[in-house]
């Protein structure tokens, strides 16, 4: 079903995302826990802090201890994947492979490797443009001074996702052929704990939902079964305004912005943000401000998001076209 939009609203302002001033959208037409849709049918909501930002999920159902049950079991589905996929944590599963996947492979569960296999498709897919191996790269994002280009020249262009290998025969198991790639899933794993929400809530029999990590958003049917889940895309201008109104059934967006995580190096004259060119190492701030994709699932949204930040508009649309037909792009400067 295509997504339809209403733009510029110019009566949706000055609305607040409930506590996550920092995410990408707002949803629209929420409502208090337990609030009365249709006879004996309510909205419950929960929300708690995770992945580093606000999650939030919301759900129709008649019973409410059942929809605390189910609001919880799909929390513990996001925060299992945390656990194993962060990069923050050297026990983590991928902890473990950045330390030593270069000396011998190492095992991860099914749903990492899923992770991790998704991620190198859409690498090869795009040329490069999105690579979860290059961790050694977004470490260096906030340090002040900006590392050297002589520092990162043996990093850059070397497209790291090749020199990462994925075993799935039996237990799955991950190496590196050369010491040089650091895994990481920050542009995936988000997505893919949205859509692993999203699976916990349809094995309950959940029909309605919405799950939104940070402005990694999907939802399952309509708010009712004749209306959308109306969703605002953040001004990146203006924090506190909407730019557009999503409706959405069955659908997921996922955005990513320069916007959201900046800083100035005490050394330097220019913004830097967050979003790693991985040909270039720079993070340096450039006229697109956010650039949100639709699609049908947060996990590959989520890639796509940020393979095609620093792409133009005509090359964003031709790449959809060619791989993602279904899928569509908002852009803002």
């Amino acid at each position: 079903m295509k997504t339809q939009t209403s733009p510029q609203p110019s009566a949706v302002r000055r609305r607040r995302l409930l506590q996550a001033s920092a995410a990408a959208v707002f949803v629209l037409g929420g409502a208090g826990l337990g609030t009365q849709l249709a006879k004996r049918r309510r909205l419950f909501r929960a929300s708690k802090l995770l992945m580093g930002t606000f999650g939030e999920i919301q759900l129709v159902h008649d019973d409410a201890r059942q929809a605390s049950q189910f609001l919880r079991q799909a929390f513990e589905e996001a925060e299992d994947i945390e656990r194993r996929m962060t990069r923050f944590d050297p026990k983590s599963e991928i902890g473990r492979v950045n330390a030593s996947a270069h000396l011998r492979e190492i095992p991860v569960s099914i749903d990492t490797a899923e992770v991790i296999e998704r991620g190198l498709h859409w690498a090869h897919t795009s040329n490069g443009w999105f690579d979860p191996a290059i961790g050694q790269l977004t470490e260096n994002w906030k340090q002040d001074p900006l590392p050297r280009d002589s520092q990162k020249a043996s990093l850059l262009g070397r497209t790291l996702f090749r020199e990462v290998k994925l075993n799935r025969e039996k237990l799955p198991k991950v190496r590196f052929t050369t010491s040089a790639p650091k895994l990481d899933l920050g542009g995936i794993a988000k997505g893919f704990a949205v859509d692993r929400a999203i699976h916990s809530l349809q094995e309950s029999g959940i029909e309605q939902a919405l799950v939104n990590f940070g402005g990694d958003l999907r939802v399952l049917g309509g708010r009712t079964p004749s209306t959308a889940w109306k969703v605002g895309l953040r001004d990146p201008h203006r924090n506190d305004q909407i730019t557009r109104v999503l409706k959405l059934r069955d659908q997921a967006v996922a955005t990513s912005g320069n916007h959201e995580q900046r800083q100035k190096p005490a050394s330097g004259s220019r913004f830097v943000h967050h979003l790693i060119d991985p040909f270039r190492g720079h993070a340096l701030t450039q006229n697109l401000r956010s650039l949100s994709i639709i699609g049908d699932n947060c996990c590959d949204a989520d890639c796509l998001a940020t393979a095609l930040f620093f792409h133009g508009t005509h090359e964003t649309r031709h790449f959809l076209e060619d791989h993602t037909p279904d899928y569509q792009h908002l852009r803002y400067g």
